[in-house]
């Protein structure tokens, strides 16, 4: 489900002065810049830099039982909405959470603007479709945001064998 063939990577970062010590130190590292295989298949890269949401836990702090499945779900929503967005989520997180967990909760600074995105845990597809419909009868959920929605993308993905969520 979703665009196809995507590789993603979730690299967490103190602040963004962490995040250029990191690069440069990668950049710098011989292993590291070994080519790998597979480069002639990539058509297209994007970085964006995004920000915890105020009430997301930090990554693999809590967790995610026996899931292996991950539904990333990324709103673009009109300038200057995302503070009401953030709020009313807050608000909704906590019944929603009763089905799934919520497994990380961002907003974008840099690369692609005024975006939201939250990534759920699933046991398998059916666990995914059963939840889904079971959240979805609560009066709570989904938070009330629609009227300032512009784009809206999902996709599954499955973590890598040398994933650490894996």
């Amino acid at each position: 489900m979703g665009p196809l063939n995507q590789l993603v990577h979730v690299w967490p970062y103190e602040d963004l002065q962490h995040r250029t010590a990191a690069r440069e130190a990668a950049n710098r590292d011989p292993d590291l810049q070994r080519t790998p295989t597979g480069r002639e298949f990539i058509v297209a890269q994007e970085s964006e830099i995004m920000i915890p949401a105020p009430f997301m836990r930090p990554l693999r702090s809590q967790s995610y039982g026996t899931g292996n499945v991950y539904e990333m779900r990324t709103y673009t929503y009109q300038p200057g909405s995302l503070p009401e967005v953030l709020k009313r989520w807050a608000d909704a997180i906590p019944y929603r959470e009763k089905y799934s967990p919520l497994a990380a909760c961002w907003t974008s600074e840099l690369g692609a603007l005024n975006k939201f995105v939250h990534v759920w845990v699933y046991k398998d597809l059916n666990e995914r479709n059963r939840i889904r419909a079971e959240a979805l009868q609560d009066p709570h959920w989904p938070p009330q945001t629609r009227e300032w929605l512009v784009r809206q993308e999902n996709k599954l993905l499955l973590p890598a064998s040398f994933s650490p969520v894996k």
